[in-house]
Order: C-alpha cells, then structure tokens, then sequence
C-alpha cells in the first residue's frame, strides 16, 4: 500500500505541482468562497460558472476546463481520492466576525502592509477583490499614491473610499 500511494504521488507531483503554490491556494480559497465545495464540482463546472468566480478570466477558466478534460489527470485525482486524500470541504465554517461578505472591495495606491496582506485579510474575512472600479464596488481603500482616474470614477460613483487604517478599524468591531 506504501509503494502504490508513494507511486501515485510520484506519478502526481508532475501534473498537480500547482497545489503547493501560494497562487493556487488564493484561487482554491477563491473558488470555496465562491461556492464551489469539491473537486468533483470543479470537475464538472461550465466556462460560465468558472467566470462568475471574482478574479477567473478566461484563459483560467479555459486551462481549467483542459485540465479536467484530459482523461490522465481524472485518473490521477481518483487515484488520489482512492488513497484517502480528501479533495472537498467537509464543514462549512460561519463567517468569521466582521465579516466583509458578499463585500467586493477595490484596493488602490501603496500600504504599510503589503497589498497582498491585505487582500488576503479581505478574502479571509469573506470579501472580494475587484481590480476594476465600477458601481457595483461596495469599499475603496486608499492607500498612497491611489490612481487618479480610479478615485475621480468612484467619487462620480459616490462610492466609500477609506483609508487603510480606517479599514483595519472597520474590521476589528
């Protein structure tokens, strides 16, 4: 049983290389946050579903849909479902307090954290990440330096912009 699940994982590692990458594990949190709860769902997903997740464009969700559609790599996920890993939520947590769901939030300009940090803190939290202003952008944080053009088209749109220490208030009561 040890050489099987050592020859799987062997046989894995090429294809499923992406799982240790910091990258996929804000995609994998993206796609749970967005509903998507097993990799079987994944698996039978539509270009349509794959867009509506924030953040998948079409060249992700097309190499998604080529990944699931090779008949290796389906053979691979059941190996490893067959040897015990567990490729689905099993519990689905409550949100986190102050929770920033169904929140999409623009971040613009510079931080004393890293960008990064705090679009992690939205994601965690239950929020999402726009890259794009529009009216349906619930939270502007500002940090220095923002881009004229994204401030100028949110106050025309009368959207809240806040600071990034006004944003870690927010969050914290």
């Amino acid at each position: 049983f040890i050489c099987d699940s050592l020859e799987i994982f062997k046989e894995s590692v090429a294809s499923l290389q992406f799982l240790i990458d910091k990258k996929l594990k804000n995609f994998t949190d993206k796609l749970f946050l967005s509903g998507v709860d097993s990799i079987d769902e994944l698996i039978n997903s539509d270009i349509e579903s794959l867009l509506s997740v924030n953040e998948i464009g079409e060249k992700i969700a097309e190499s998604i849909l080529n990944y699931f559609q090779d008949s290796t790599n389906i053979s691979i996920v059941k190996k490893l479902k067959n040897a015990g890993l567990i490729f689905s939520i099993q519990e689905k947590k409550e949100p986190p307090p102050n929770s920033l769901s169904d929140k999409k939030i623009l971040v613009t300009g510079t931080f004393e954290s890293s960008r990064e940090e705090l679009k992690d803190k939205i994601l965690h939290l239950g929020g999402t990440v726009s890259s794009s202003i529009s009216k349906n952008v619930d939270l502007i944080i500002s940090g220095e330096n923002p881009g004229p053009i994204k401030i100028e088209k949110a106050n025309e749109l009368g959207l809240k912009i806040i600071s990034e220490k006004d944003f870690y208030k927010m969050i914290q009561t």
